[in-house]
């Protein structure tokens, strides 16, 4: 029941790592999650019957044991290789729903193909008498189920912004090795050396990985909704030196330059946000939709010096991100400022009426989508409730 359970949790929190894994190279985009969960079902659904068909032939412990190994091999090698491999996926393939299906399949296939196999070659160990194999054969898939739905919780709600992805692979690798080295009945030596020089190689890479993290001018941040990478770098038009926020393989989504005062933008669309003045010259009160690098708040508070700027940020481990390595600490503290961590719809939602005289927006869910719930009919209805009666909205959009 441990194994089922366990393998059940192994399957959720390898698909939620795995949008994690994919997303600096291929995006977030519904063709991207389309393309990891289709492939993680088609890959489950083989191994299934491969299981089922192993488990008629020779149904015994060191067999599942050397399931269990393949699938922890798998996603070890996966953890060690996912950025060479998605490197060279997408600069040879450009088709992003192409890109994401390859990548999935090559990474994720053959551990989701060793977890899948493990629940009916369970099914048949277990089977003692064909009067209650039904109620086997129930209790063991809600087990996994249960399983799985810890592994859901655990992943999202900690895990990622606990430990990040790659600590996480290596860790589900070091418990399905842990779980087949017990599962070895037979103590045969090449299931426990295997296991061994696993990890040992899993340690001496991450060992390495932690020390290249801390030199690295590259910093690799999961937050509670997505994978960051802060990388300090030369802006190709005016090749001055910034510090760029990635989110997506497309693009920068937040900017500032490292030899400029705050209020100095690298990206020309923050320019244009003062035309806000051209049309509403008395701006008392602003709302800017999208924190993400807090590029903009310095120079909205140095514009207007009577007026107040609400930020709604979803994220508060990005608004983190701004304060450790942007300017964000240098102005914080501006009693005019006020940052709300809340999905912007969910904001606009219960805004009370007339108040702002300005709304800036910079929300972006990848490169080239502002999220959905932000472009409805709905959704600009509460913007123009929100506007005092010459307020007026500008929206960045690409």
């Amino acid at each position: 029941m441990a194994v089922v359970f366990l393998t059940g949790a192994g399957v959720m929190i390898l698909e939620i790592t795995g949008s994690r894994v994919l997303a600096p190279y291929v995006g977030t985009s519904l063709p991207v999650w389309t393309s990891l969960i289709g492939v993680i079902l088609a890959s489950l659904s083989l191994g299934y019957a491969w299981g089922g068909r192993l488990a008629d032939r020779t149904a015994h412990p060191h067999t599942l044991a050397r399931i269990i190994l393949i699938a922890a091999l798998s996603i070890g090698l996966m953890t060690i290789g996912k950025t060479v491999v998605l490197s060279f996926l997408t600069l040879l393939i450009h088709d992003i729903r192409l890109a994401a299906v390859i990548a999935a399949t090559v990474l994720f296939a053959i551990p989701s193909i060793a977890l899948g196999m493990v629940s009916p070659y369970t099914v048949k160990l277990a089977i003692v008498s064909m009067n209650t194999s039904g109620t086997t054969v129930g209790k063991l898939y809600a087990i996994s189920t249960i399983g799985s739905i810890v592994g859901t919780f655990v992943t999202g709600f900690w895990l990622i912004p606990l430990l990040g992805n790659t600590n996480i692979l290596f860790l589900l690798t070091i418990l399905l090795t842990g779980t087949a080295l017990l599962l070895d009945t037979k103590k045969s030596t090449l299931l426990p050396a295997l296991g061994l020089i696993l990890l040992s190689i899993l340690s001496i890479i991450g060992y390495g990985q932690v020390r290249r993290a801390v030199a690295s001018t590259v910093k690799d941040i999961d937050t509670p909704y997505a994978r960051v990478l802060v990388v300090d770098t030369i802006d190709s038009p005016t090749k001055r030196p910034i510090r760029a926020i990635v989110t997506d393989p497309r693009g920068v989504q937040s900017a500032m330059f490292l030899d400029a005062p705050k209020d100095d933008v690298v990206f020309p669309y923050l320019k244009y946000y003062s035309l806000a003045s051209h049309f509403q010259p008395n701006i008392k009160k602003g709302l800017l939709i999208g924190g993400a690098g807090y590029t903009f708040p310095p120079v909205f508070l140095n514009t207007y010096k009577n007026a107040t700027l609400d930020v709604v940020e979803i994220d508060p481990g990005m608004t983190k991100i701004a304060r450790q390595y942007f300017s964000l600490a240098s102005f914080e503290t501006d009693p005019r400022l006020k940052i709300i961590h809340a999905d912007g719809r969910i904001f606009l939602n219960t805004a009370p009426n007339d108040t702002y005289d300005v709304i800036f927006g910079d929300a972006f869910h990848n490169m080239f989508s502002i999220p959905f719930q932000l472009t409805t009919k709905e959704a600009i209805t509460h913007m123009h409730r929100t506007l005092t009666s010459d307020g007026i909205v500008v929206l960045n959009l690409i």
